[in-house]
């Protein structure tokens, strides 16, 4: 719909009945939403979007929306193209992210504690 990219998210995972997704969310600067290009080649991004960590519990039909994830240093991760759960319940995807002057694709771990718990 009115998303900055050109494709979707396909990635989401279903855990004791509750599915984790990544996808995008608009980023704002100074309370107006970052613009992207309005033309773009096929599968090209409009625009930089904040990763966002969404959980739907099937049974409680309930949707929640934690918000968007940052790297402790306060970039956050682009290009974002896989997602797993671990035991603990974290979430492992493959990001985008800048290591010793360089831009580089690896394995990050999004630590969401008792997060993902529908209260």
């Amino acid at each position: 719909m009115f998303d900055q990219f050109s494709y979707g998210y396909l990635g989401f995972k279903i855990k004791d009945g509750v599915v984790y997704y990544l996808t995008g969310g608009p980023i704002y600067k100074d309370g107006i939403r970052v613009k992207g290009l309005d033309k773009i080649s096929m599968g090209a991004p409009k625009g930089l979007e904040h990763l966002h960590l969404v959980t739907y519990n099937i049974s409680e039909k309930k949707y929640k929306d934690l918000g968007p994830v940052f790297y402790e240093d306060g970039t956050f991760p682009t290009y974002v193209n896989s997602i797993a759960l671990g035991e603990d319940n974290d979430v492992y995807t493959i990001a985008r992210f800048r290591h010793n002057g360089k831009e580089v694709d690896d394995l990050v771990k999004i630590k969401i504690l008792d997060k993902v718990k529908q209260d």
